[in-house]
């Protein structure tokens, strides 16, 4: 299944990337709707020279699967299981209300 990038929201920047840190991404699949889930991404930094990490940005990103012909194309629901994936997941929900509210008043 092929998969394209419809929206970003959210974007929260925290600090900068020296030049020379190792920068890590981290995503994680917070809820799965129709055919769209998101997912969200966080960015962090490690100094090359003193080990400290520390938070860049993070983002909610929104996918719509897309079959071979391009076709929209139903995701998999998930199951969360743990307290956090739980409530990432319900807020999810709550910001893919908000997202859907504001494309009705665009």
């Amino acid at each position: 299944t092929n998969c394209v990038t419809i929206s970003m929201d959210d974007l929260q920047i925290e600090n900068d990337v020296a030049l020379g840190d190792i920068v890590m991404l981290v995503g994680q699949v917070n809820n799965a709707f129709n055919t769209s889930m998101e997912v969200g991404v966080t960015v962090q930094s490690e100094s090359r020279t003193t080990g400290r990490v520390q938070m860049v940005c993070s983002a909610f990103f929104i996918f719509v699967a897309l079959d071979p012909n391009g076709k929209k194309q139903k995701v998999v629901p998930i199951v969360p299981q743990s307290v956090e994936e739980k409530h990432n997941y319900a807020l999810a929900g709550e910001r893919r209300a908000i997202r859907l509210k504001k494309r009705q008043l665009l």
